[in-house]
């Protein structure tokens, strides 16, 4: 079938993840760091996990743009 998720409507949280998540993959944070400027613009949408808040963002991301996020630092070294 598609893609989990493809084609279902994204309220605000998932497309503000989505965007924090293009954001982390283009600064070189760590997701810790992240999660805590996330934490600090989304009072409403706290997280205390940042591999929860990591799993949240990739997912939203992926529901937006249609593909996995990659890290950079990832993909460079498999160069």
């Amino acid at each position: 079938g598609a893609s989990a998720g493809v084609g279902r409507p994204m309220g605000d949280k998932g497309a503000q993840l989505a965007i924090a998540a293009a954001e982390h993959a283009n600064s070189g944070r760590k997701w810790q760091q992240s999660m805590a400027l996330w934490n600090t613009d989304n009072q409403e949408w706290q997280y205390t996990d940042h591999k929860q808040f990591a799993n949240a963002a990739r997912q939203a991301f992926k529901r937006v743009t249609g593909q996995a996020l990659d890290n950079p630092r990832t993909t460079e070294k498999q160069l």
